[in-house]
């Protein structure tokens, strides 16, 4: 295991400079000695910016899937396959979260997804790190474009897809020109609107389960009751029995 940051006697930071080993994870025109200076990332967010960016920022907690695909996924694979798949990935996202976390804690430089690769695996390892952080972050905006597209198509047809997709194109491009300051102002409005999107929804959903909707039927929990809907809260898939659930359920 690699060796942590060193501190210098007396300084209130542990970011001064890299020990021996961790050289080779910073370009080589940089000077070791003055690292804290050279490396130091730029707070210019707030600490509001930074929380709910966490929490629904893009390609974070709260995505996009959340709202557009799941109601395709619920009746193929039924609640019982979608709620364990939700506790299966949110295991695994957790563990990779908390690991991150801590390394970040213990070296705090900046472009960690890309370097801590190179120095705790291999300098290859990295270069593969960061085209797939590029690739990954690249691909997930026409990505977005498409599903903000679906949902406007939902509700009207009446707005050209070309409008559509050059108006968030100059949105995406007009974030990245100005200062971080009003990327930061865009994520957290953003966010806030998901996150109060998710409890109008869950709201709602308790609405409709008790009796409020157009036929005042209480529904409640009937859909994870196999002996009111046959075939819930598990859908098999390609084969019968529980083969077929574990199939779906993958």
């Amino acid at each position: 295991m690699a060796p942590p940051l060193s501190k210098k006697k007396g300084s209130s930071s542990p970011v001064e400079k890299l020990s021996d080993d961790e050289h080779r994870s910073i370009p080589p025109d940089e000077n070791p000695g003055t690292h804290r200076a050279q490396d130091h990332t730029h707070r210019t967010l707030q600490g509001r910016h930074i929380q709910l960016i966490s929490i629904g920022g893009i390609y974070r907690t709260i995505g996009t899937v959340l709202f557009v695909q799941i109601g395709t996924v619920l009746p193929i694979g039924g609640p019982g396959s979608l709620l364990l798949s939700f506790i299966l990935w949110a295991t695994v996202v957790l563990a990779i979260n908390n690991c991150l976390s801590e390394m970040v804690t213990w070296i705090p430089i900046s472009s960690p997804y890309v370097r801590f690769a190179d120095h705790f695996v291999d300098e290859a390892f990295g270069v593969c790190s960061g085209i797939n952080l590029f690739l990954n972050i690249g691909i997930y905006i026409p990505y977005e474009i498409v599903a903000f597209n679906l949902m406007l198509n939902f509700w009207t047809d009446k707005i050209p897809v070309v409008a559509v997709v050059i108006f968030m194109i100059l949105c995406y491009g007009a974030l990245n020109l100005f200062a971080v300051q009003f990327y930061g102002e865009s994520e957290f409005w953003l966010a806030l609107g998901k996150v109060i999107l998710i409890l109008g929804l869950i709201l709602f959903t308790f609405v409709v389960m008790v009796g409020g909707n157009p036929n005042h039927y209480a529904f409640g929990f009937r859909n994870w009751d196999a002996t009111k809907v046959p075939g819930t809260p598990f859908v098999a898939y390609v084969y019968d029995g529980s083969l077929g659930f574990f199939h779906n359920w993958r």
